[in-house]
């Protein structure tokens, strides 16, 4: 499903033969496995940004950074989380983890969302799961003075911080 051009020159050490216990060929499971770390240390990087951005105030209040995976149950998303929160601990802010039960809920994200920005919030990332349908809620949090960081997905919109994602071409 996913192609990584670093994980695809490592692929020619293995003989096409070998195949896991799971009956998928080793070549597979190893690019799988290669691209999701270089996918997680990218988004884990751009929660360290964000949290090096608002860390440095000396504020006395401790920042609240909300992260917004596209779903909660998939293996990839609680990898993330546990990213997210070591950033936390490493940039001395709180990271508030909520997501969606499934990846297609783009209308349970948009709340999720809204609900980050009344409480005003000191930023947000997010993995869109529709890059449409954000559109108008990352508005929303430029209006209210939010930094945002899209990550995994891209978004048609142009009001963010950064942006991290991995080239799956």
């Amino acid at each position: 499903r996913m192609h990584c051009r670093t994980a695809t020159v490592r692929e020619r050490s293995f003989p096409k033969t070998i195949t896991h216990p799971l009956r998928v060929p080793v070549p597979y499971l190893y690019n799988t496995l290669v691209c999701l770390e270089a996918r997680m240390r990218r988004i884990v990087l751009a929660a360290a940004l964000l949290a090096a951005l608002l860390g440095g105030c000396q504020c006395q209040k401790k920042k609240l950074i909300a992260v917004v995976p596209k779903a909660n149950s998939h293996l990839f998303w609680v990898s993330v989380q546990a990213g997210a929160i070591a950033a936390g601990k490493e940039f001395n802010v709180d990271i508030e983890w909520n997501g969606p039960a499934t990846e297609t809920d783009y209308t349970r994200q948009i709340q999720i969302l809204d609900s980050y920005i009344s409480r005003q919030v000191d930023g947000i990332c997010v993995a869109a799961s529709e890059r449409k349908a954000l559109s108008g809620v990352l508005d929303r949090a430029a209006a209210a003075g939010i930094p945002v960081i899209v990550f995994d997905s891209g978004v048609d919109a142009d009001n963010y911080v950064s942006f991290v994602a991995t080239d799956n071409v």
